[in-house]
C-alpha cells in the first residue's frame, strides 16, 4: 500500500468519508431535536390533561370553576389518562431511541452504513410521531404498527452498530 493509505479491506478503508459523517451528525441533531419537541409537546399536554381533569397542585384550585371541572369528568379523566399514558410511551422509548441512534452514529467511525443508519434513524423518528398521532386519535392498530416499527428501528440501529463496531 501507499505510504498513508489503509489496505482495501482495512477498517480505516470502509470506513465513511467524512461528508457522509457530516451528513449523519447533522441527521442526528435533527432528528434529536424533532424528538425533543414531539416529546416536550406530549409532555405539555400531559399537563394540560391533568388540569383539565382537576389534578392542580393544593396551590392551584383557587383557579379551576366548579362548573368547569364537574361538566364533563368522565371525559376529561379519559382524556388525561390518554394523555399520560403517551407520555409514559415517550419515556419509555423515546430515550432508548436516541440512545440507538447516537451509539450507531459513533459506530460509523468503525465501517457502518450511512445510509443504512439514516433510513433506520428516520424510521424511527417517524414511527414515534405516528404512534403519538395515532394514540391522539385513538386508532389501536395503526398505533400498535408505529410502536413495533419503532422497535425494529431501534433493534436495527442498535445491530448495525454492533456489527460495524467489530468492522
Amino acid at each position: 500500500p501507499s505510504p498513508g493509505k489503509s489496505p482495501p479491506d482495512t477498517p480505516a478503508a470502509m470506513a465513511p468519508s467524512l461528508d457522509d459523517l457530516t451528513m449523519a451528525l447533522q441527521l442526528n441533531m435533527i432528528i434529536t431535536l424533532f424528538l425533543y419537541l414531539k416529546t416536550t409537546y406530549v409532555y405539555v399536554n400531559v399537563g394540560g390533561a391533568r388540569i383539565k381533569g382537576g389534578d392542580r397542585a393544593p396551590e392551584d384550585f383557587y383557579q379551576a370553576k366548579e362548573d368547569e371541572v364537574a361538566a364533563k369528568e368522565a371525559e376529561l379523566k379519559a382524556a388525561k389518562y390518554r394523555a399520560e399514558r403517551m407520555g409514559v410511551n415517550d419515556t419509555e422509548n423515546i430515550y432508548l431511541g436516541l440512545f440507538a441512534i447516537w451509539a450507531d452514529y459513533f459506530c460509523l467511525a468503525r465501517g457502518g452504513d450511512v445510509t443504512v443508519h439514516a433510513i433506520l434513524a428516520i424510521l424511527f423518528a417517524a414511527a414515534r410521531l405516528g404512534h403519538t398521532i395515532c394514540y391522539t386519535c385513538g386508532l389501536s392498530l395503526p398505533r400498535t404498527t408505529c410502536y413495533a416499527l419503532g422497535q425494529i428501528a431501534m433493534l436495527g440501529l442498535l445491530i448495525h452498530g454492533l456489527i460495524a463496531s467489530f468492522a
